[in-house]
């Protein structure tokens, strides 16, 4: 449930923005797959399955959290700032290069 909440406000944040929008689909997709996993894991040891049902598998589960948030801040401090600075830098590139005209496009297509 928090995920789901989350996920809205990455949303709600990223809106307009695509490596805001990428960042918060990535940080959704990834964190669903960690939280079935632990439904999963945690369905195995109630219904008692041998083997799977140990409480190894729940403690490497939430060890796996754990470096997946560690990672999550890593990225942000040491790899976010130069890709923000990429994508404002392309941006502003973007405004000043020539756009093709809309038209013109479409009526060589028909001709050939």
């Amino acid at each position: 449930l928090a995920l789901l909440v989350l996920g809205y406000a990455l949303r709600a944040f990223a809106e307009g923005h695509m490596l805001h929008t990428q960042l918060a689909r990535r940080i959704v997709r990834y964190g669903l797959a960690l939280q079935l996993t632990g439904l999963l894991t945690l369905w195995l040891r109630w219904i008692n399955f041998p083997g799977l049902s140990m409480r190894l598998l729940l403690l490497a589960h939430l060890a796996i959290h754990v470096a997946a948030i560690g990672y999550l801040v890593w990225w942000m401090r040491a790899r976010y700032v130069d890709e923000i600075a990429y994508f404002e830098w392309e941006d502003q590139k973007r405004d000043y290069l020539p756009r093709p005209a809309r038209g013109r496009r479409g009526r060589a297509r028909a001709r050939a």
